[in-house]
């Protein structure tokens, strides 16, 4: 990234590296890693807890739950990994 800055009476470039995660996540990124992450973790709770889901009139089988974490935790965790950068 290039950044032009006012030395004395010129302009001169100054280069420097922006981390790709942690700090620099992205917004959106980090918004969506938490949701996911909620969405896994109310599915773990309903998994142990024996909530019933009822949709339509129809009781929804607990292994959409194990979907549930399965999908969105791994979305969750990618989301997560690609904030760690390439070199980690």
């Amino acid at each position: 990234m290039v950044i032009w800055a006012k030395g004395g009476s010129r302009l001169r470039a100054r280069r420097f590296r922006v981390p790709l995660g942690g700090k620099h996540m992205k917004p959106v990124a980090r918004t969506a890693m938490f949701v996911f992450t909620l969405v896994a973790l109310v599915h773990a709770h309903r998994l142990i807890v024996g909530w019933e889901v009822i949709a339509n009139g129809v009781i929804m089988p607990m292994w959409t739950s194990v979907a549930g974490i399965l999908i969105t935790g791994g979305l969750a965790f990618l989301l997560w990994r690609e904030s760690r950068g390439p070199n980690r």
